[in-house]
């Protein structure tokens, strides 16, 4: 959680993943996507259409409930379907 400058927000539980051989350590083999998507609705095409900066347009996007990578990646991890610690190597704020 200090990694993912979280260590004060009460987010788990979390499973922590003992890895193997075959999956060289990290919990799980092949690949899972951790992704944010924006679904345009008339306020966000406004604000693209405006030139907004990207960080007004992200934060007006989560505003509206569109999750972060972040987020998606902390749900993952708290599924079970990946860990802590491959999602903060892969997810930087």
């Amino acid at each position: 959680m200090k990694l993912l400058g979280l260590e004060d927000t009460p987010q788990g539980p979390f499973f922590e993943s003992d890895g193997c051989d075959e999956c060289l350590g990290h919990g799980h083999t092949g690949r899972i996507a951790i992704f944010e998507m924006l679904l345009p609705n008339d306020e966000i095409r406004d604000l693209i259409s405006s030139g907004v900066p990207a960080h007004v347009l992200a934060r007006e996007a989560s505003a509206q409930g569109m999750p972060t990578l972040l987020e998606h990646g902390l749900e993952l991890a708290r599924q079970g379907t990946i860990s802590l610690m491959e999602m903060a190597r892969v997810v930087s704020d």
